[in-house]
C-alpha cells in the first residue's frame, strides 16, 4: 500500500508558502516609505520645483532633476535644494500645478 498523504498542510508548510510574499510586500512598503522629497529653488527665476531625485552634475553647483509637476527634465546652474516632508511635497505639487 502507498502511504496516505494528508490533505491538510501543516502550519510549517503554510508559513513556508507565505514567506516569499510577505518578504516582497515588506520590501515594497519599505522602499516607498523611504523615498525622499526635495524642493529645488531657482534664485534666478524665483521658481520652485518639486522632485524625488536630484542629481548634482558637477558643473559648479548645477543640478539635474525631473519636475514632478510637469514631468520635464530640468537643469539649473545655480540652485537651492532643500529636503521637504511628504506633506510639504504634496502641497507644493498642488500649488505648482494650478
Amino acid at each position: 500500500m502507498l502511504p496516505r498523504s494528508d490533505p491538510k498542510p501543516s502550519a510549517l508548510t503554510l508559513c513556508a508558502m507565505m514567506l516569499p510574499g510577505l518578504l516582497l510586500s515588506s520590501l515594497a512598503l519599505g522602499l516607498t516609505g523611504c523615498s525622499s522629497h526635495y524642493m529645488v529653488h531657482d534664485p534666478a527665476s524665483g521658481n520652485n520645483y518639486f522632485t524625488r531625485d536630484v542629481d548634482r552634475t558637477g558643473d559648479a553647483g548645477a543640478v539635474r532633476f525631473r519636475d514632478e509637476a510637469t514631468g520635464a527634465r530640468v537643469i539649473i546652474p545655480q540652485s537651492e535644494v532643500r529636503k521637504v516632508s511628504a506633506d510639504e511635497y504634496e502641497a507644493g505639487l498642488r500649488h505648482e500645478t494650478k
